[in-house]
């Protein structure tokens, strides 16, 4: 039986990612803890000097183990991003096709913004590696399976005002919490300043509620004013 290259490369995968907790203890730090959807509105700068754009609604499925992005960048094909323990994919609609999303890739940026795929499996899965306190300081998280960062470190666990990100090629983000706000019973940032070397930007956090409340939608009507509603494109409400 002849095995491509990207199916070999897929077994590698999965095989590292059921290893590889046996070796180092899990962490995980996540954002949402329990079944959410989360509406983000991302501007930024990016390296070309341009304005970009990016909006978000990420799905985080809790008690399955499975977070949907829908991802819309204006003048772009919108596109979903899901991502689970075992593995991640990327699907189009329009031809119909799917991307299997090996670990090299998610350090790729999404479209014409500093926003990587990388970013997307850290807030749905929140895996670091459990290091003891006598060898890396309890504000200094490290992540797990991330090709593109190595280090994030908080100024303060709760509540942090500054996280600054490190990683490959001597990357550097500052996260800036301007603002935290209480959505549903959780207290999340709600306007976050982003800087690199080479781009800047300001992420939204528009809404946050419950899964089962996605019927009332609070942007069902106000979202994507100005351009392409990809909730419509992509059937949005009719998901549970």
């Amino acid at each position: 039986m002849n095995l491509s290259f990207a199916h070999i490369l897929t077994a590698l995968t999965t095989l590292v990612l059921a290893v590889a907790p046996h070796a180092q203890d899990l962490c995980p730090h996540k954002l949402l803890d329990k079944d959410m959807i989360m509406n983000l509105e991302g501007w930024f700068i990016n390296p070309e000097h341009s304005r970009a754009r990016i909006d978000l609604e990420w799905r985080h499925h809790e008690t399955k183990e499975l977070d949907t992005f829908f991802v819309h960048i204006p003048n772009r094909p919108s596109f979903k991003y899901i991502t689970s323990k075992t593995g991640r994919y990327l699907e189009f609609s329009e031809p119909k096709i799917k991307r299997q999303m090996a670990m090299h890739h998610l350090k790729e940026d999404i479209a014409n913004t500093p926003v990587k795929y990388d970013d997307l499996e850290l807030l749905a899965h929140g895996y670091f590696m459990c290091k003891d306190s006598s060898i890396q300081k309890p504000n200094i998280l490290s992540p797990a399976y991330s090709n593109m960062w190595w280090s994030v470190t908080l100024d303060s666990l709760a509540s942090p005002h500054l996280i600054t990100m490190r990683g490959a090629a001597k990357e550097k983000r500052e996260l800036r919490i301007d603002d935290w706000k209480d959505y549903s019973g959780i207290t999340l940032p709600s306007l976050i300043t982003v800087a690199g070397l080479n781009y800047r930007g300001k992420l939204w956090v528009r809404s946050v509620y419950p899964v089962e409340e996605i019927d009332t939608d609070p942007l069902r009507e106000s979202i994507l004013k100005s351009g392409h509603d990809y909730r419509t494109f992509w059937r949005i409400g009719n998901e549970k």
